[in-house]
């Protein structure tokens, strides 16, 4: 796990990407079974693994944290 964080913090550092992170698998799924029509698919990307988890940390919690000390979220938010 070490060695994974500090590799995610040398490219973040210094400002350069891995191979690895720009390849993304784009996966279709029906959302309707046995319907083929293009605004019924579901798109999802899959990420590599690592890049995934920085951009968690990066946006996810930090903008939620961010928008949150600075009362940047509505009273009736809710979730997670």
């Amino acid at each position: 796990m070490q060695l994974c964080l500090d590799i995610m913090n040398a490219t973040l550092l210094s400002g350069n990407t891995l191979d690895c992170w720009l390849q993304v698998i784009t996966l279709m799924l029906e959302k309707i079974p046995g319907t083929q029509q293009i605004n019924k698919l579901r798109i999802i990307h899959l990420y590599e693994v690592d890049l995934n988890l920085m951009l968690n940390i990066l946006w996810s919690r930090r903008l939620v944290w961010s928008a949150h000390d600075n009362h940047m979220l509505n009273n009736r938010q809710a979730g997670s």
